[in-house]
């Protein structure tokens, strides 16, 4: 298992120095599944809900008009083999990802190809959220990002405020409104992005 180190361990707010977890899916170790999560997005329909485990490298980054950071990661080889991340800021900060960075995601796979009287559509066609601890250890795997070998997603002192509410699928469409409230249109264009 690889470790990674940083000086400031501890630090609220800030990655945590600890090796990259275990992606779970429903208590069990799930691998990399960038095809599987690929072939969902093409044949699934509009708010399949499955567990994600992608890695890729961040192609572009949506405007922050939330407590979430929006960004696009290319899963596949061909162009359209697109993932986005939503990474709820409550779970610890984390530094705007750049074109080019190296992204593992273990979390929640949504397709969203079509906007929704309630949601509107991800202009990736999917997204991946949940990317973050379940600070109550109930009712849910947790989740993590990863860039560049940097652990985020682990800090619970903010997190204290997060509203679980009945079901699993519930607080997942909750998370997800707070994604439509960003969105002002069906297809938002991309940041962007510093080399």
């Amino acid at each position: 298992m690889m470790v990674f180190w940083l000086g400031l361990l501890g630090t609220p707010g800030l990655a945590i120095a600890e090796s990259i977890p275990v992606c779970l899916a429903n208590g069990r170790p799930l691998p990399v599944n960038n095809a599987q999560v690929l072939l969902w997005k093409k044949t699934t329909a509009n708010q399949f809900l499955g567990r994600g485990h992608v890695t890729g490298l961040v192609t572009g980054v949506f405007r922050d008009r939330t407590s979430h950071d929006h960004f696009e990661i290319q899963i596949g080889r061909n162009a359209g083999e697109v993932l986005e991340v939503i990474y709820n800021e409550k779970f610890g900060a984390m530094p705007s990802p750049r074109r080019g960075d190296q992204v593992e995601a273990c979390g929640d796979y949504i397709t969203s190809n079509r906007a929704t009287p309630r949601y509107p559509k991800s202009p990736s066609g999917g997204v991946i959220h949940w990317v973050h601890v379940n600070p109550s250890g109930r009712g849910h795997d947790s989740g993590y990002v990863s860039i560049n070998g940097t652990l985020y997603g682990m800090d619970t002192t903010r997190a204290k405020d997060v509203e679980f509410v009945g079901s699993e699928l519930d607080f997942i469409f909750n998370a997800y409104r707070e994604f439509d409230a960003y969105a002002e249109t069906e297809s938002l264009a991309l940041d962007a992005v510093s080399e």
